[in-house]
């Protein structure tokens, strides 16, 4: 069935044909109100339009969905447009092919969504967001994606992320990529190398190679390289490398420091500083070493000579702890000076050493070579010697050891063969040499009682030897009639036997010990000289 409306014919009120409309054709009129058509179709130069007052409309069950109004703009969603093509957040423009500006003017929506292939030619300007829900964007011939400064923080930028994770943009004077999220990192993920170039003279900055180093450059030389066993630091010959700020050495898969530069340091000295038990070394055997044990300082030297050199012509001097004193001063083509508690008490001299105050020797003393040293000068003596084991003169073996010297005094007693003694003199002096003693008895006895006894000088200072035949003996200087009773001085000599304190006194006629009762001591002097063996 078919209903042709002519001229300005209007039809309306249609709801339904009693037999299916498969055509409507209208020269220039208005159809309303049809419930079912086929097919519109208008005559050549003959337009569709609503009343002057009215937008036309289309509508979707009852619904108004797309509005032109009398300026010609195009609602999509909305019965008020107010741009030449104004798509509601919720439609869409669901196209194959946009040509030219097929679309006059701006696209102005919030959500533009372009389902499969879509080409958009010639200049094209979006406004807000444009959605691709599948397939590519795809850019090609000659044409770019342009945009301009980014003034704040919301234009002008390329976004990723649902929550605008990461950004791309120029601010007008830097080139920015931002990532917004805090605990979210950025990957850099190629196949091969990557490197960081100036954009006019292609210098590289850092080259980051596949399965390989990292390098860092500086005016396109390299500085840093990493390795497998660390990096490789390349510095100026003239001025070297600088490394600023702190810096801390740590063992390998450690955090705990070793060595550090800081300028407050582990003790806030500002210096370069080691922990306790780490030493600084040289050589290729850590020949030299320096470190804190934790307790003590040590320097310790494992190979040859171990040399500390001041500057020409100037003094090497160690110092107490608080800088308050001297230890010991080396001066140059001079003398070498120690010291205790800051007194001086040895030097070097042109003609050997010199010693301030007391000089103690723990262990030998001996001279450079044998028999070519003296001891002392004739012009400096030694005043007094103390020895306390032997002194070897004209030899070196046993027999030529003096192991004593000793002088004194003692009590000679006359006994045994007297009695009630008494004195008016009674000294005894003796010298220790060695073995020998020598010994001076001086006795004025005024008065006794005598026995037969043999007569005895008691109260040597030193027992005679035990050895047969090392008796010792004498003789005596002044007797005034003190040997003898019937007037002949008997010449009795001094004897000393083994192994006793006491003299006696043997004849020479009979060799028989002179008897008490031989003697007479009334005002009597006896004088003699001992020498006898000590044991």
């Amino acid at each position: 069935m078919a209903i042709i409306v002519n001229g300005d014919g209007i039809l309306t009120g249609v709801s339904s044909l009693a037999t299916a409309l498969t055509d409507l054709t209208s020269g220039r009129g208005t159809v309303t109100g049809v419930a079912t058509v086929g097919t519109l179709q208008l005559g050549a130069g003959v337009s569709m339009s609503s009343p002057r007052t009215q937008n036309a409309a289309i509508f979707t069950n009852n619904t108004e969905f797309l509005t032109v109004d009398d300026a010609g703009r195009i609602g999509i969603g909305t019965i008020s447009p107010n741009t030449d093509a104004h798509p509601q957040n919720v439609g869409k423009i669901n196209v194959g092919f946009i040509t030219a500006r097929s679309v006059a003017g701006d696209i102005d929506g919030n959500t533009l969504v372009v389902a499969g292939i879509a080409t958009f030619t010639n200049a094209s300007t979006f406004k807000n967001n444009v959605t691709v829900t599948s397939g590519n964007l795809t850019m090609s011939g000659a044409g770019n994606i342009v945009l301009g400064d980014s003034s704040s923080g919301t234009d002008d930028r390329i976004t990723f992320g649902a929550s605008t994770d990461m950004e791309i943009f120029h601010n007008g004077t830097n080139n920015h990529i931002d990532c917004h999220t805090a605990g979210q990192e950025l990957y850099i993920r190629p196949t091969k190398d990557v490197y960081f170039q100036d954009y006019v003279t292609d210098d590289v900055l850092l080259k980051m190679v596949k399965d390989g180093a990292v390098e860092l450059y500086h005016n396109n030389s390299k500085k840093i390289e990493t390795s497998s066993s660390g990096i490789t630091i390349s510095g100026d010959n003239s001025t070297g490398s600088y490394i600023k700020g702190v810096a801390r050495f740590t063992p390998n898969d450690s955090t705990t420091v070793k060595v550090i530069w800081d300028e407050g340091g582990f003790s806030g000295a500002g210096s370069f500083q080691v922990k306790d038990g780490v030493a600084f070394t040289a050589g290729n055997s850590s020949d030299l070493k320096l470190y804190h044990d934790g307790s003590h300082s040590n320097i310790i030297n494992t190979t040859g000579v171990l040399k500390v050199r001041g500057a020409a012509g100037q003094s090497i001097t160690f110092r107490n702890g608080d800088d308050s004193a001297n230890v010991a001063v080396f001066n140059v083509d001079d003398a070498t000076h120690l010291y205790h508690d800051s007194a001086h008490k040895f030097s070097t001299t042109s003609g050997g050493v010199k010693t301030v105050g007391q000089a103690e020797i723990d262990g030998n003393c001996f001279p450079y070579s044998d028999n070519n040293s003296d001891l002392g000068l004739s012009a400096n003596r030694w005043q007094d010697l103390y020895l306390s084991g032997n002194i070897y003169l004209g030899g070196t073996g046993s027999a030529n050891a003096l192991d004593d010297y000793e002088e004194g005094t003692f009590t000679p007693v006359l006994d045994n063969s007297l009695s009630s003694v008494s004195y008016n003199a009674q000294v005894g002096h003796y010298t220790k040499i060695g073995n020998q003693v020598f010994g001076y008895v001086y006795l004025l006895a005024t008065a006794g009682s005598s026995t037969a006894g043999s007569l005895r000088v008691s109260g040597l200072p030193f027992t005679s030897n035990s050895v047969q035949y090392h008796e010792g003996g004498g003789y005596t200087t002044y007797l005034n009639g003190t040997f003898g009773t019937s007037g002949v001085e008997m010449q009795a000599k001094p004897w000393v036997p083994q192994n006793q304190t006491y003299v006696l006194f043997h004849t020479p006629e009979d060799g028989n010990n002179l008897l008490g009762n031989e003697t007479n001591f009334a005002n009597k002097y006896l004088i003699f000289h001992i020498r006898y063996k000590a044991a």
